[in-house]
């Protein structure tokens, strides 16, 4: 059985957010006794483009034993009103059951730093450009790996094999402030994103209110 990583990115509805933090802490205590669930990271964004957050967005990533814990887990769930409460509270800008491309285990406690700025990013590769992901990538995520403060980057794909999701994480927010100037100026990330349609994005710290 291989480990599988729940990841949502939710946007808390318009004067929802002590219902939100509530809700969620009442749901998490229940998700924690459930057979297969590991460590559940807990992010506040900061930063989207383009455009702005219209209200607060979080970011939960959770580790799964399996895939099959996590379905046994979502039907004991999802008929509680602990779920239900919780789900009321924001709308769901992503949501992706995922593993690593590259196989290797994750741990989540290398992004769980008071401190760091975590980029997540949702994709999907434009059709017919599937071939050329594995350079365009390299070609971007090379400059990406070579600035001031970059700490790790994972590629992530859906079980079902159809969505990608990147986790790329900075020492500060300096780092990560002066990497988005130099990285938007260069032809690789320009090249690289014209493969690829975003879903998602969301430049995050660790949430204070876990």
């Amino acid at each position: 059985m291989e480990a599988i990583y729940e990841l949502a990115i939710n946007q808390v509805k318009a004067g929802r957010l002590t219902d939100f933090y509530t809700a969620r802490q009442i749901f998490i205590t229940q998700m924690k006794k459930a057979e297969g669930v590991g460590q559940d990271g807990f992010f506040e964004s900061f930063f989207t483009m383009p455009g702005e957050n219209e209200t607060e967005v979080f970011v939960g990533v959770t580790e799964w034993g399996s895939s099959e814990m996590f379905a046994n887990a979502a039907r004991q769930l999802m008929p509680t009103d602990a779920f239900k409460d919780y789900f009321q509270t924001f709308d769901q800008l992503a949501y992706l059951q995922v593993q690593p491309e590259d196989g290797y285990p994750f741990n989540l406690q290398d992004i769980m730093e008071d401190g760091l700025v975590v980029e997540f990013a949702v994709r999907k590769t434009k059709a017919g450009r599937e071939a050329v992901f594995p350079e365009k990538r390299k070609g971007f995520f090379d400059l990406v790996a070579a600035q001031n403060g970059y700490l790790l980057d994972r590629e992530f794909v859906t079980v079902d094999g159809t969505t990608r999701a990147v986790i790329i994480a900075w020492e500060s927010m300096a780092d990560f402030q002066a990497a988005l100037v130099v990285l938007s100026q260069k032809a690789e990330m320009a090249d690289f994103m014209s493969i690829v349609e975003v879903q998602a994005y969301q430049a995050v710290q660790l949430a204070s209110n876990q």
